[in-house]
C-alpha cells in the first residue's frame, strides 16, 4: 500500500506551538490489488519535541473514517472537502479538547486551585451581592475564568446551569428545617414493586463528596466508550447484599429472571418481538407470571462482550461498573435462585457513587435494562477510566446560601473536623468519620470546594459556632458606592452617594452588619423606579432593623419620609405618649415632587 497526504487540517484557535506538531490528515491510499481509498486520520510529527507528551495510542482514539474510490467518488476537490468536513469539524472538536488536556499540565492546575481556600464564606448586610458572587468564583476554581460578562451575563448564567446538571456544581439553601438526614445521611421511605421500605439516603454533602472522589479504577487498557452499549444491572440490590457482594467478589453478573432453565437456545436471535413469542412458547408460566421473564432474558442475552454495565445499589447508589467479557452461560449449582450468568471485569467496585456522575437520568427500578446513549455522560466513563498518567481530579463546588439560617453545628455534625484542609483524603492528616446511619467512612476529597453565604443583617459572624468559623475563610461583601450603574443622578442627586449616606447614619445609630446593599439600587434608572424601591424595600428593612423605632428611622430618612404625628394620643391623666420620652410618628409615602423635596431633604440639601 501507498499512502500520499493530500490535504492537513489544522483549527485555526489552537495554541501555535502544536501547529507543526498534530494534525488532521486527508490521506489517499494505493492498493496493490488496485483498489483506492480516501482516509481520514489523527497524526502527529514524532521528530518534534513535544511530540514526547504525546501517546501514539491516544491517536487511534480518534478514529478512522475512509470511503471508497468509485464511481459516486466527488469529480472536484471542493466537493471532496464538503464530503469530509462533517468528520473534520468531529475531529477539530476532538483535537481542541485533546490539545486543551495537554496544556493543563497538573502542576499548574493545582498552583492554580490552591489559590482559592477550600472553605470560604461571603457575608455582608442584605443586597451586597454574595449570592451573585457564588457563581463567579464557581466559575473561576472549576473553569480558572469567567464568561466575558454581557449585561445580562447571559454566558456566565447558562455555563453555571450546565455544570449544576453535570453535578460539579451543587446549590442549597440553608433553613431552620434542614437536618443532618437532608445534608448528610438519614433513614428515608423508599418504594420498591409495591412496597415501602426504609433505606439509609445520601443526602446533599454525601453526593458530592462520592461525585468529586477519585474513583478507584483498576487499568484494564484503553477502551473506546464511543462505540460500546451501556446496561443497567441490579444482581441482588440493596435488600440481598450478600448475593450482590458475592457477584462483585467472583467478576459475574447474575440473573434470577428467565426461568429454571438454561437460556443457550436463545442466544442469536435478534428481535425482541421474536425472542418473546419464542419465551412465551416455551415458558408460559412465567411469563403469565410477569412478562418481566422475557424482557429481562433478551437483554441479558443482548450484552455482548465489551459493552458497559452499571450495577446499582437501589435507585441512588452505583455499586460498581465493569465490562461483559464472554458469552452467557448457565450455572443452577448455587443457594440462591439466580441461574444465568455473564462475566464481567469490574472498573471499579465499592463506589458509592450517585447515579448522576455518569446518567443524566435517575436511574429505574428495573433489574435489567439498556441505557439510551444520549443519557450516558461518555466523558464521565472516559475520565474516570481512561486516565492519563498524573490526571488532575476535577474540582467540585458546593454553595451553601444562607449558611448561618439553620444550625450548622447539627446540620455538620462530626464532619466539621473534617472540613479542615488538612484532614482533607489526600491530606498530611487525612481523617474519615464512620457515620451513625450506614455505618460508611466518610472522608471529604481535597477537590470539594464549599463556598458559603451568610446574611449579617441575620446573624452575625461573632454569633456563629467557633468551631466553624475556624474552618472557614471569610470575605466581607461590603455595599459599594462606585459601581457604574450608581453613578446614575436621579432627583438631584447619584445613587451611589444617596445609598452612601443612608449606611454612614445607619452605621451610627445601630452598626455595619445592617447596612443596606447596592443591589437595591442597582437596577433604577427613573424616578420612579427609585419611588418603589424606598417604598417597598429600603423603608421595610429599616422598621425591622430599628424594630420600628420611628424616631430612629427619622434620623436616617429624613422628615419626608417620616415625621412626628401633629396630633399626639392623649392618656389619662391628660398625658400625651411623649411625656414617657417618646413622641409619636408616621411614616410618608411621597411621590412626584414630593418626593423630590424628601430625598433633597435626606441629603441635608
Amino acid at each position: 500500500m501507498k499512502e500520499y497526504i493530500l490535504k492537513g487540517f489544522l483549527p485555526s484557535d489552537l495554541i501555535v506551538k502544536w501547529q507543526d506538531v498534530i494534525f488532521i490528515k486527508l490521506c489517499f491510499h494505493s492498493f496493490e490489488a488496485g483498489n483506492f481509498t480516501l482516509s481520514l486520520d489523527v497524526d502527529c510529527n514524532f521528530k518534534h519535541e513535544l511530540s514526547k507528551k504525546i501517546n501514539r495510542g491516544d491517536l487511534q482514539d480518534f478514529g478512522h473514517y475512509s470511503i471508497s474510490v468509485d464511481n459516486e467518488f466527488p469529480r472536484t476537490w471542493e466537493d471532496l472537502v464538503s464530503l469530509f468536513a462533517p468528520e473534520v469539524e468531529k475531529k477539530v472538536i476532538q483535537l481542541r479538547d485533546y490539545i486543551s488536556d495537554l496544556n493543563n499540565q497538573p502542576k499548574e492546575k493545582e498552583s492554580v486551585l490552591r489559590s482559592y481556600p477550600l472553605n470560604q464564606i461571603l457575608y455582608g448586610p442584605p443586597g451586597t451581592g454574595k449570592t451573585y458572587h457564588t457563581i463567579n468564583k464557581a466559575l473561576k476554581i472549576i473553569d480558572g475564568n469567567i464568561p466575558e460578562e454581557q449585561e445580562e451575563r447571559t454566558e456566565v448564567t447558562k455555563r453555571f446551569k450546565a455544570l449544576k446538571e453535570a453535578g460539579q456544581i451543587v446549590f442549597t439553601t440553608f433553613h431552620q428545617s434542614m437536618t443532618y438526614e437532608d445534608f448528610v445521611e438519614g433513614i428515608k421511605p423508599v418504594s420498591d414493586d409495591g412496597e415501602v421500605n426504609y433505606d439509609v439516603q445520601q443526602g446533599i454533602f454525601r453526593q458530592i463528596c462520592a461525585n468529586a472522589s477519585a474513583v478507584g479504577s483498576k487499568s484494564i487498557g484503553k477502551i473506546n466508550f464511543n462505540q460500546v452499549d451501556y446496561y443497567k444491572m441490579s444482581v441482588g440490590g440493596r435488600h440481598r447484599k450478600s448475593l450482590h457482594d458475592w457477584n462483585v467478589q467472583n467478576e459475574t453478573l447474575s440473573l434470577g429472571y428467565g426461568g429454571k432453565e438454561s437460556l443457550e437456545k436463545y442466544i442469536g436471535i435478534k428481535e425482541q418481538k421474536e425472542f418473546r413469542e419464542r419465551f412465551t412458547k416455551d415458558h408460559p408460566e412465567l411469563v403469565e407470571e410477569t412478562n418481566f421473564h422475557a424482557t429481562a432474558a433478551y437483554r441479558f442475552l443482548k450484552m455482548k462482550d465489551g459493552d458497559i454495565v452499571v450495577v446499582s445499589l437501589g435507585n441512588h447508589v452505583i455499586d460498581a461498573i465493569g465490562v461483559v467479557r464472554g458469552d452467557y452461560y448457565f450455572d443452577d449449582d448455587h443457594e440462591f435462585p439466580h441461574p444465568h450468568f455473564r462475566k464481567v471485569e469490574w472498573l471499579a467496585t465499592d463506589m458509592n457513587a450517585s447515579p448522576s456522575r455518569f446518567i443524566k437520568k435517575n436511574l429505574s427500578q428495573q433489574t435489567i435494562y439498556e441505557f439510551y446513549s444520549a443519557d450516558v455522560k461518555i466523558d464521565a466513563f472516559e475520565e474516570n477510566f481512561n486516565n492519563r498518567p498524573n490526571p488532575v481530579q476535577k474540582p467540585y463546588v458546593l454553595i451553601i446560601d444562607e449558611i448561618n439560617r439553620g444550625n450548622v453545628s447539627a446540620i455538620l455534625g462530626e464532619l466539621i473536623t473534617l472540613l479542615e484542609p488538612d484532614k482533607r483524603l489526600g491530606a498530611s492528616e487525612e481523617l474519615k468519620a464512620t457515620l451513625p446511619y450506614s455505618k460508611k467512612e466518610l472522608g471529604i476529597p481535597s477537590n470539594l470546594y464549599i463556598i458559603g453565604t451568610m446574611n449579617t443583617a441575620d446573624r452575625s459572624v461573632e454569633a456563629l459556632d467557633s468551631a466553624l468559623r475556624r474552618r472557614f475563610h471569610f470575605e466581607e461583601m461590603p455595599p459599594k458606592y462606585d459601581l457604574p450603574a450608581l453613578n446614575k443622578v436621579i432627583t438631584g442627586y447619584s445613587l451611589g452617594s444617596l445609598l452612601q449616606t443612608i449606611n454612614e447614619r445607619i452605621a451610627v445609630l445601630l452598626d455595619r452588619d445592617h447596612l443596606i446593599g447596592h443591589a437595591y439600587l442597582i437596577n433604577c434608572t427613573s424616578e420612579k423606579d427609585l419611588e418603589n424601591t424606598f417604598q417597598r424595600n429600603i423603608i421595610p428593612l429599616l422598621q425591622e432593623y430599628f424594630y420600628s423605632d420611628y424616631e430612629k428611622i427619622a434620623l436616617v430618612l429624613g422628615e419626608g419620609f417620616c415625621k412626628e404625628k401633629e396630633h399626639q394620643v392623649v392618656f389619662a391623666g391628660q398625658k400625651n405618649y411623649s411625656h414617657a420620652g417618646n413622641k409619636q410618628y408616621e411614616l410618608l409615602s411621597p411621590t412626584g415632587d414630593v418626593f423630590k423635596e424628601a430625598i433633597k431633604r435626606l441629603m441635608n440639601g
